[in-house]
This record gives structure tokens, sequence and C-alpha cells, in this order.
């Protein structure tokens, strides 16, 4: 919750710099008569404040995911299937594919298949790769 209200402070106060800057600049658009019509200045404020908004949640929203990397170690966690996540426990207990199959009753080729699985979903190469992806995500722990 702390961080959604810091993420709402973050837009509002992006939202408030750049309404002031428009401002100014308008103010000095209309001092030198470049905008002469008040319909047409009153429609661009419409639509510069319109994208302010957006663009201040957009960069609050953002900067709220990267900093909980929200995308990373929960999307872990929710792309992962129960067997998968038995077979990585079993990985990073140092077990080999042919002893993982032993332990799960399953095929050595099955455990290749998962294994191909997990790095895929976990877009990474090798089998430390994975181990160490699944312990900052919070799949594994020590």
């Amino acid at each position: 919750m702390k961080d959604l209200l810091k993420s709402i402070k973050i837009s509002w106060l992006v939202f408030l710099i750049m309404a002031l800057l428009v401002s100014l600049l308008l103010i000095q658009l209309s001092r030198y008569s470049l905008i002469n019509n008040s319909l047409l200045l009153e429609w661009i404020l419409v639509f510069v404040f319109f994208g302010i908004i957006l663009l201040a949640f957009y960069l609050g929203w953002k900067s709220l995911r990267k900093k909980q990397g929200i995308g990373k170690n929960q999307k872990v966690l929710e792309i992962l299937t129960e067997r998968e996540k038995e077979i990585l426990n079993l990985m990073a207990k140092g077990y080999s594919n042919k002893e993982i199959g032993d332990v799960l009753f399953i095929a050595e080729s099955t455990v290749k298949k998962h294994s191909s699985n997990i790095f895929e979903k976990l877009e990474v190469k090798r089998r430390t790769q994975a181990i160490h992806k699944a312990f900052q995500a919070g799949v594994l722990q020590k």
C-alpha cells in the first residue's frame, strides 16, 4: 500500500511540474500574440493536460513496478507449474536429470523437456541461472 501511495505521489508531482511548465509556455505564447484564439488555447490546454496526466501516471506506475520487481519475481511464481517447481527444487539440490526422473517416477526425457520449459519460461540458458532466478523470486528456499 505504501508503494502505491508513493507511486501516486510521484505521478502527481510529475503532473504538477509538467502542468506548471506548460502553463508558463502558454502564458508566454499568449503574451507575444502567438495564440489569439481563446477557444484554441482551451483545446490546447485540454489535450496537453490530458497527455500530462497520462504520462504522469505511466511514469509513476513504471517506477512502482521497477522498484517492486513486479513482472519478474511475481511472474516466476505464476508461470511455473508445480511439477516444474519440483524439478527446479531437485536441480537446486544437485540431482542429475536421471536422478530427478527416478525420484519423481518419470522418464529422463520428460525431465529434460520440463527443464527446457523452465529455461524458456525463466529466460535462461543453464541450470545455475534458473536456480539463481528461482531463489531470487522466492520459488526456492535456502
